[in-house]
């Protein structure tokens, strides 16, 4: 019984925690849309390549909402990769299931190429992110790939994100 307690309260004082973009019911179709507020996860050049995270719920469904952003152009074609390469050497990897052109963002603090890409994800794959620590992201295409360092700050950026679409 005082476990449970204890695992309740952990987990009240984790949802308190999180920040959100949207929590609303959809007047149209009744679904609850959860959004958390995005995080930074990785990056090459902290203002130019980078990779951003957020977590997307729609009633029991979640998703991975990852934002990619280059300062060249570039496509991400039908079956590249989003891998992650974890503390303990796994890789995990994300496909991408269609081909997503990027677009100019000209922002006065982030301007570059970018493209937005929603992955939906299973109980299970959900739990491996959630879980997971992580060192390296890669973008991998078939014309080549682009690493990216995840620092000790921003270690937690996926796990807190994923955290809040329980």
């Amino acid at each position: 019984m005082i476990r449970i307690i204890l695992i309740s309260l952990i987990s009240l004082s984790n949802y308190s925690q999180c920040k959100y973009e949207k929590d609303e019911i959809d007047p149209f179709t009744k679904k609850h849309i959860i959004k958390t507020k995005h995080e930074v996860f990785a990056f090459v050049d902290y203002r130019i390549n980078v990779i951003r995270v957020q977590g997307v719920k729609v009633d029991n469904q979640r998703f991975l909402k990852v934002w990619i952003v280059m300062k060249d152009s570039f496509i991400l074609a039908e079956k590249d990769n989003l891998m992650l390469l974890s503390d303990n050497e796994e890789v995990i990897t994300l496909p991408f299931e269609k081909s997503i052109s990027s677009d100019y963002n000209n922002l006065y603090y982030n301007s570059g190429w970018y493209v937005t890409n929603l992955f939906k994800l299973s109980e299970e794959f959900y739990n491996v992110l959630k879980f997971g620590k992580f060192k390296m992201a890669r973008v991998e295409t078939t014309k080549g790939y682009v690493d990216f360092n995840i620092s000790n700050s921003n270690k937690d950026s996926l796990q807190k994100v994923l955290q809040c679409i329980y």
